[in-house]
């Protein structure tokens, strides 16, 4: 680790040459040896503009999960015990007891993921009859098949020139929703194909 009079020495030395943000400056005199050339810099530099990016996301997504244990926190899920000089976090009773409670809620949630199909000749038709107490899953199903390029042919009938990825057939399966959709494969179509 270098001394702050090093450290100090070093900034006042870059500064000199040129003029840096806090956060680039830092990473130039932490990073870079003592008596580095301006090209040398500058060449770090760009390396760190390139990284610049990668690591805001990364600070976004820090201080997502900090507010994220904020809320569990305030909500008394966790808690935080200090040891030494950091502290660490653990359940409390009451998050011991929503533990369960929340997991059934999750697995309850259907997927959001947006999926990506590829086209393809053949005619891919799908065909559902979901029960009106899982039409969350089938309002779910109709937006996915609409996503992937597909097309109403009549109320639960759908038609594409889609190859359906693989995994949003396994989340059919997750979904327990096998028994109620059929998936044909059409190579050769008559007057259906002027349909799509």
């Amino acid at each position: 680790m270098k001394s702050k009079s090093e450290i100090a020495l070093k900034a006042l030395e870059i500064l000199g040459k040129i003029s840096l943000n806090s956060l680039n400056l830092f990473l130039v005199v932490v990073t870079s040896p003592y008596g580095v050339s301006m090209n040398q810099m500058q060449r770090r530099l760009r390396e760190i503009e390139r990284t610049e990016e990668k690591i805001t996301n990364e600070f976004e997504n820090i201080q997502k999960f900090h507010s994220l244990l904020n809320r569990l926190k305030e909500d008394g899920l966790i808690k935080k015990v200090e040891q030494r000089r950091h502290g660490n976090w653990i359940i409390t009773p009451k998050g011991k007891r929503a533990l369960p409670l929340l997991k059934k809620r999750h697995e309850k949630q259907l997927p959001s993921k947006k999926y990506e199909a590829e086209k393809q000749n053949e005619i891919v038709i799908v065909i559902f009859d979901i029960p009106e107490e899982q039409k969350n899953k089938r309002h779910w199903l109709r937006e996915q098949l609409r996503n992937m390029g597909f097309k109403l042919l009549q109320k639960s009938v759908w038609l594409g020139h889609v190859q359906l990825p693989e995994e949003f057939v396994h989340d059919l399966r997750l979904l327990d929703l096998t028994n109620f959709v059929r998936i044909f494969s059409v190579s050769k179509a008559g007057s259906i194909e002027k349909l799509i």
